[in-house]
């Protein structure tokens, strides 16, 4: 399963509770110190519109990174549209030479794996265009050395928000 946050970390996390009256910068949410926010998204290279099958690079399996990153850190959101039927999300861990986790793309999004359950995964028909469904992911996915997501045949739009914390 998921690795759980260590306590130092989970302590450091701020419940934002809603307030009465107009919000004004000292009262926003702060991150803890010593905590970046990223973010890897399909994106046309040459800066034109057009931005599906646009992954960071391919592996030496052949398959589409949408994620790299090295930890320690978590991911907190990921999003994605326009599925292939036959398209496989990969999760490896801390430099795993297999995937811990190997799920079909639109399975993973219909929370149809224990570790990944609704409601904080979903998958609904959403836009004005002809993309139909999307999907959302928001369990926290921590990793303490690195993580890689690949998508197996074929890439398309995602956005990936994430956390890095101090070694």
């Amino acid at each position: 399963g998921l690795a759980s946050l260590d306590e130092r970390t989970l302590a450091q996390e701020r419940i934002v509770t809603p307030t009465a009256g107009p919000v004004t910068l000292d009262r926003l949410p702060r991150l803890p110190s010593l905590r970046a926010v990223r973010q890897f998204s399909s994106r046309n290279k040459k800066g034109l519109n057009g931005d599906g099958k646009s992954h960071l690079y391919d592996d030496a399996h052949g398959d589409a990174v949408i994620f790299d990153a090295a930890g320690p850190g978590c991911v907190r959101s990921i999003w994605g549209t326009h599925f292939a039927e036959a398209a496989m999300l990969k999760f490896y861990f801390d430099g795993e030479s297999e995937p811990r986790y190997r799920i079909r793309e639109i399975d993973f999004f219909e929370g149809k794996h224990p570790d990944f359950p609704p409601p904080l995964v979903s998958y609904e028909r959403r836009g004005h265009y002809d993309l139909g469904m999307a999907g959302n992911c928001f369990v926290p996915i921590p990793f303490a050395k690195s993580l890689k997501i690949t998508i197996e045949n074929e890439s398309r739009f995602f956005h990936v928000i994430y956390e890095l914390y101090p070694s």
